[in-house]
């Protein structure tokens, strides 16, 4: 079960890139973590504000645009969904297993593998909801709870760090009758 979920997220890792244009060179690559989300809540940031604010220190990413990921993407086993200020992508195989990621976070929020006696069973849940602005009734932002994301260091010989701000889609290959990648 383990080998197949550590499979299963390392597809869903490999058809994304932190990088839009260029793979950077580390002097030593540092080791990936993963970190469990479970009992406090991820809130989304106004993607423009932090766009705006780090314009001069991370690299250009698109915009989220589900339409255009419909029309790129869609038919290999993959569908989008808009969520607040991210894009939902499902992952989803003829057997029943289905994987979903929300975009640019990399924030992996359901895992559901076919299992050895033939049915599905969702091992990874996370639970998403919109929140409330305090003084007006109108819907907040985006509150996730739960999840499994990728944490990515990058350490140089001066001692300067640098992680990824965001994820995007850079391909979609297979099919949904055996894989998606």
């Amino acid at each position: 079960m383990a080998v197949a979920s550590t499979h299963a997220i390392n597809i869903l890792l490999n058809s994304l890139s932190p990088f839009p244009k260029a793979t950077p060179k580390f002097a030593s690559p540092p080791p990936p973590s993963i970190h469990i989300l479970s009992h406090h809540a991820l809130r989304r940031p106004n993607m423009a504000a932090a766009a705006a604010a780090s314009s001069l220190s991370q690299p250009f990413f698109p915009p989220l645009n589900v339409e255009y990921y419909d029309r790129e993407f869609s038919g290999h086993g993959v569908n989008f969904q808009g969520i607040g200020d991210s894009v939902v992508v499902r992952l989803g195989l003829e057997d029943g297993s289905t994987a979903n990621l929300m975009l640019p976070s990399g924030l992996i929020t359901s895992y559901k593998p076919h299992m050895w006696h033939g049915g599905c069973e969702e091992v990874l849940h996370t639970v998403v909801s919109q929140g409330k602005e305090a003084e007006e009734e109108e819907e907040g932002e985006v509150v996730v709870q739960g999840g499994v994301s990728l944490g990515l260091k990058s350490v140089s010989d001066d001692g300067d760090e640098w992680s990824p701000g965001g994820w995007f889609l850079h391909d979609v290959q297979g099919n949904a009758h055996s894989s998606i990648q």
